[in-house]
């Protein structure tokens, strides 16, 4: 087996991108453009308010991704 050279992570938080979101969604497999009534309307059934992630979460997140793949080679 070759070894793996690299990974790409990728994710959202609660609420940040929505279906209807400007830049795009995925819905059943298909990629679907802007729509903003739907946007809205999802936006309206938050529980809560959307999370973003501040400097000291991104550098948790970065420290914890770069400790387990250090583990990994």
């Amino acid at each position: 087996m070759e070894k793996t050279v690299g990974y790409m992570v990728t994710w959202t938080t609660y609420g940040t991108w929505l279906q209807g979101d400007r830049r795009g969604y995925v819905r059943d497999g298909q990629v679907l453009g802007e729509d903003k009534a739907l946007h809205d309307a999802n936006r309206g059934r938050l529980a809560q308010r959307p999370v973003r992630l501040g400097k000291e979460n991104k550098a948790v997140v970065e420290r914890t991704i770069l400790g387990k793949a250090r583990r990994i080679e």
